[in-house]
């Protein structure tokens, strides 16, 4: 009995090696590919009441439907901007990304919350073409400059894309 238990005990090491090693290079063999990015006017969708963002809401829509492809972006209220992508993997799977808005000075909602960026997870399937953009619902969002979009899988930078607001 004695001599069976160093062998369930390597084996059970190396078991769980292999797991951590797996789970460690996930985002090794992702593949960030940029369909195209730019922007569009219009409010299709709805909101919903978020704490995070300066506008208070979180604009949700099934479609992204670019019409100007540029990173130059109108300082107009109801423009959405952003990104049409999809990243590639071996295997179809349900990732958290984590998406960074970054401004380029301090945004300070009605209620004198301040915002130097806007952070959210959010869960996407691998091998499938989605969108993320910001959209523009109050005035003092506005911000001219260039805003910097950033996307982390693990903690590990997937894509970055900036966009001047003019």
């Amino acid at each position: 009995m004695r001599i069976l238990n160093p062998i369930v005990l390597s084996i059970a090491i190396v078991s769980i090696t292999a797991c951590f090693t797996k789970a460690g290079k996930s985002s090794a063999n992702l593949q960030f590919k940029e369909i195209s990015y730019g922007y569009c006017k219009g409010t299709n969708g709805y909101f919903i009441p978020s704490d995070i963002s300066p506008s208070g809401r979180r604009h949700f829509s099934n479609t992204f439907e670019i019409t100007h492809y540029s990173d130059i972006i109108p300082a107009s209220m109801d423009y959405r901007f952003g990104v049409h992508f999809e990243i590639k993997s071996r295997i179809d799977t349900a990732l958290l990304i984590e998406r960074i808005w970054t401004f380029p000075k301090i945004i300070s909602d009605h209620s004198g919350n301040k915002y130097e960026q806007v952070k959210r997870t959010f869960s996407i399937n691998t091998n499938d073409p989605t969108y993320t953009t910001y959209f523009f619902e109050e005035e003092y969002e506005i911000v001219p400059g260039e805003w910097k979009l950033q996307m982390f899988h693990n903690n590990k930078l997937l894509y970055e894309k900036r966009f001047i607001i003019q």
